[in-house]
């Protein structure tokens, strides 16, 4: 048996034990009723058992099941099943046509955007919002969406949801006054007439305030309809920028973020990249089937900027394999209070794609709270070793006269303190890498200078080698000297953190509140026996 398609026409073929049954068109997806054959009559017990199955298997609108009901509890004589499903077809269309009706008059159609992690390109501030402008500086953000960066739907959306926000705000308000009004007129006319006096101010005005509403709302809608219209089209722009649906998910982390660690693209942060390289990188983004719009290149770079920097911080997260309510504690356990302004965003987005989306708010009151039991375990824990070993304190002048070699080991024991995990380094040939600090799956080389003099910008050299040799994140330099200017600067344009006496001081400070192995620490803090410092020219 074959049919043809009403809506787009094409011819279908059934089986003939499909009579009186319906289908699916597949390339419109629109209900067919399939007829009986002719001579066929619905009379008999088997047709009709065959009527009240199909009627309690497909119920799918309230109204359609309504109908079916009234359908065939008042079903002449002489009606034919096909009589019975042509109505019911009618009735579900007919719900469906009043669900279109709701979608734009009462609740409107309004584009499905959540809140996800994104990052401003003017000040490089972190957030976890809907596509909005900078909260700080009104600057312009980038999400983690890299088709988004590259069809430009995401710039789209950053321009016209405060819009589409703005008009829900006046919808919802509009519906509120208008209801405020007719509350006030009935109430005032039953006070003042009686009940059919305000029963006929009610019905007049809520007819009155009804079509207003819809009015405003279907202004409403066309403009969200122009902005989904737009969106679509974008979508369409996808085939033509990737030869392929996955293709640039796997040419940004196959390509682009090493392109941005050969360009010393720092985590969670953005520098210049030279013109030259970007040409490079256009030019193989071409040939690898992706065909970056010039104006939309640093954009799409930032976007996978921010991409990397979520997937590095994703995957530390996933290195413990914690359950959901205990990743909020594992954070807290791994990052400092003074990387939450940064981190707290992605820590956001991480838990949203967990099935979680806590409020900002909310999030940093459990840090807080699981950082206070930190605090009040390790001061225990410290009142019991000092209770069980006797306590011992350092101060900086003890670290002026240590050892070098223990001191780097003293550097070692207060970073473990912290919550890293320390790898020590051979006493020579170490390439600049006094001790190695791992802490979840970040690394950071660190380079110990014990002078009495001001430590040159050779320190800082060598630690920017060890960096690249060892593989690390960070680099840092600590001494119990201060920095020369030229140390200094170069420590800036490598980002080397530089830690001199004064932050050493408080380090120590901390560390001396901090449970520690006493027995060993005082095993460090020997003096050694040349107390003259190390002579050397400064360049």
């Amino acid at each position: 048996m074959q049919l043809r398609c009403r809506k787009c026409g094409a011819i279908l073929s059934f089986k003939e034990n499909a009579q009186g049954k319906r289908g699916r068109c597949p390339k419109c997806s629109t209900i067919i009723s399939i007829p009986l054959a002719p001579g066929t009559k619905p009379g008999t017990s088997q047709d009709q058992k065959r009527l009240e199955d199909q009627s309690d298997a497909a119920m799918e609108t309230p109204i359609a099941h309504l109908s079916r009901k009234a359908v065939i509890g008042s079903e002449p004589p002489d009606a034919t099943e096909q009589d019975v499903l042509t109505l019911r077809v009618l009735a579900e269309s007919s719900y469906s046509r009043w669900k279109g009706f709701k979608a734009r008059f009462l609740a409107l159609t309004w584009p499905d955007t959540p809140a996800h992690l994104r990052r401003c390109t003017r000040c490089s501030a972190t957030q976890f919002t809907r596509p909005h402008r900078c909260i700080s500086c009104n600057g312009q953000t980038v999400g983690i969406e890299v088709m988004g960066a590259l069809t430009g739907s995401d710039e789209l959306l950053q321009e016209k949801l405060p819009l589409i926000e703005k008009l829900i705000n006046r919808t919802r308000m509009l519906s509120v006054v208008l209801l405020a009004l007719l509350c006030i007129v009935v109430v005032v006319s039953f006070l003042s007439s009686g009940f059919l006096k305000a029963l006929g101010w009610a019905i007049q005005l809520g007819v009155t305030f009804f079509l207003i509403h819809c009015a405003y709302t279907f202004i409403a809608a066309r403009r969200v309809d122009s902005l989904l219209q737009r969106l679509k089209d974008l979508a369409g722009r996808e085939q033509s920028l990737c030869k392929e649906p996955d293709i640039a998910d796997s040419t940004s982390r196959n390509l682009v973020f090493p392109f941005l660690e050969r360009n010393d693209v720092p985590l969670f942060g953005w520098t210049d990249i030279p013109d030259g390289e970007i040409h490079l990188l256009q030019n193989l983004l071409i040939s690898k089937g992706i065909a970056v719009p010039p104006e939309r290149l640093s954009l799409y770079l930032k976007t996978c900027a921010l991409k990397r920097d979520y997937l590095h911080f994703a995957d530390r997260l996933r290195h413990f394999n914690d359950p959901k309510d205990q990743i909020v504690r594992r954070y807290a356990e791994l990052y400092p209070q003074e990387r939450d302004s940064a981190l707290v965003p992605y820590l956001q987005q991480y838990l949203a794609e967990s099935g979680e989306a806590p409020e900002r708010k909310l999030l940093l009151e459990k840090l807080q709270h699981h950082r206070r039991e930190f605090r009040m375990s390790g001061f225990e824990k410290d009142l019991e070793l000092r209770r069980q070993t006797g306590s011992y304190s350092i101060s900086i002048q003890e670290v002026d006269r240590m050892d070098p070699f223990n001191f780097e080991l003293l550097l070692g024991t207060i970073f473990g303190a912290q919550g890293y995990m320390i790898e020590e380094t051979p006493k020579s040939g170490d390439q600049g890498a006094d001790v190695l600090l791992e802490r979840a799956g970040e690394r950071t080389v660190v380079q110990a200078k014990l002078y009495g003099h001001p430590v040159s910008n050779s320190a800082v050299q060598e630690a920017v080698a060890a960096k690249r040799l060892y593989g690390c994140h960070y680099a840092t330099v600590v001494t119990n000297s201060t920095f020369t200017v030229s140390a200094v600067a170069l420590a800036e344009s490598n980002r080397v953190k530089l830690i001199d006496r004064e932050e050493l001081s408080e380090l120590i400070e901390q560390f001396n509140r901090s449970p520690k192995d006493y027995a060993r620490l005082a095993g460090l803090m020997v003096p050694r026996s040349d107390t003259e410092w190390p002579q050397q020219t400064e360049p």
